[in-house]
Formats: structure tokens, sequence, C-alpha cells
């Protein structure tokens, strides 16, 4: 089953109309961008919407794990559509957190991750905030809903432009525009531990898992009759559900006790 995008023009307008109705009440837009497909996509549809000046690139490497390839291409794929940007590597602030007191979490690759990806949106909205610029995220509607994302750091953004798409229909929207070849190769990764891919920590490929959650969310149907309909391990299908069932709190408003107060 493929989630075909039918008219991806369409789309493409309707997410470029959407940026410049938020981004033209400020000085322009930041954009984190990794090298790989999410943030090349949205920096080209970003580019669309209010043009290269209105938007800064950052590039925020991890020394100790982020291909220079990556970085490599991200640079030039700003440069080619004419988009400026500014490098700040990571390692300096990581190595701060590792203090006496709290440990040297960063052995754990969860919390070392988790850290770098808070630490890039940080950076992300300081010069955001310096610039009176907004904050552009480059989450899909994969990772969205299965919470596959660091809350309060690369789910933290003030628009998410591709939100709406799965992870396959980002790959549709970018061969339609003709990007170039080694974005669209690239194994989808966070990049926050080295031989970090998706499809390890996920269990599958997005070409497998985006039918099932099309099924289960938009067609609202229960986890058997996925089973039953599509050509899917079950174990991946309550493997899936678990995943989201437990993550749903990062796509929520933190609780607030209902107090009655008397004045």
């Amino acid at each position: 089953m493929s989630l075909r995008l039918r008219e991806p023009d369409l789309v493409a307008r309707a997410i470029e109309m959407f940026v410049f109705e938020h981004v033209n009440r400020t000085q322009g837009a930041v954009i984190g961008l990794s090298g790989g497909i999410d943030s090349a996509l949205t920096l080209s549809l970003a580019v669309r919407a209010m043009g290269p000046e209105r938007i800064l690139g950052l590039l925020m490497p991890d020394a100790d794990v982020t291909n220079d390839q990556d970085m490599k291409d991200a640079r030039q794929w700003a440069e080619q559509l004419g988009v400026a940007t500014h490098t700040i590597p990571i390692n300096s602030f990581v190595k701060e957190f590792n203090f006496t007191g709290l440990g040297t979490f960063t052995e754990d690759r969860n919390i070392s991750g988790n850290l770098k990806a808070r630490i890039r949106m940080v950076l992300s909205y300081t010069v955001a905030n310096l610039q009176n610029r907004v904050v552009l995220g480059t989450g899909n509607r994969s990772e969205l809903l299965l919470g596959y994302f660091t809350k309060f750091g690369d789910g933290a953004a003030d628009l998410l432009p591709i939100g709406a798409l799965y992870k396959t229909q980002v790959f549709q929207l970018a061969k339609h525009f003709q990007m170039p070849i080694q974005f669209l190769d690239k194994p989808p990764s966070a990049d926050l531990w080295e031989g970090q891919t998706d499809k390890k920590e996920l269990g599958a490929s997005y070409e497998i898992i985006d039918p099932i959650l099309y099924e289960l969310v938009e067609r609202r149907r229960q986890p058997h009759q996925v089973i039953e309909s599509l050509p899917a391990n079950e174990a991946l299908v309550r493997k899936l559900v678990g995943r989201m069932e437990a993550n749903q709190h990062k796509s929520e408003m933190p609780p607030i006790a209902d107090v009655e107060l008397t004045f």
C-alpha cells in the first residue's frame, strides 16, 4: 500500500502559504539543517514561500557523531537556494552538562541523544529571539504519531511545515521537486549516536510503517483489523501501537491540576 500524494503541487502550495502567513509577521525563520531529507525539504518549501533572504539555516554538528558529508550536503543545498547559514558545534555545550553531581550521563546514549536534541533547539530559539524570527521544525507525521522525537528538543518549534506528511510522502514531494539525489538516498536517521537509523529503532522501514499508521490513525482501525488487512507483522503493529500510546504525552500540553480556588 502506497500513501501516494495525488497532487504534490497543491500540497506544496498549501504548505508555502502556511509558512508565509506565519513567518511574514516576523523578520524571518530559523531552521536547523541536518543534511537529511526532512530539513532539506522544509528549507526548500520555506524558500519558495518567503524567499531565501528571510531564512537562516543553522548547522549544529556533533563532532563525535555527525557525518561531515551531511554538513557538506546541508551547506551546499542552502547555498544553492541562496540561504545564509551559521555553524554552531554543540560539543562544548554537551561537555558542560557532564559535571560532578549528576554523573557522566552521556554514557547513556538515549539521555545523551535527548540532551543533544534539546541543546540544538535552545540554540535555535536563542538565535530566533535575537533576530525576531520563528523556528521552523522539520518533523513529519510519521515521527509525530510515533513520538519519535525528543520532547522539548526537535519536537519543539513554532511551525511544523511538513507535519501533515508521512515520511514516505516527504520523499515523494522531494522527488517531485527533483531535489538532489544525496538527500533521497540517505537512510533516515536522527543522527544522535553512531550507527543510529530510524529503521533500526522503529523495527521497519517507513514503506512498511506508514500504511500501518494510516490504517490505525486516519481510518481508525483496530490493530487486529490492520493485521488482517495488511501484510504486516503482528509484533510490529503491536510495537507501533505501544509506542504511540507511550509517547502520547509528547504531543500534549502538560496536565494541570484541577484545583478549585477560593478568593
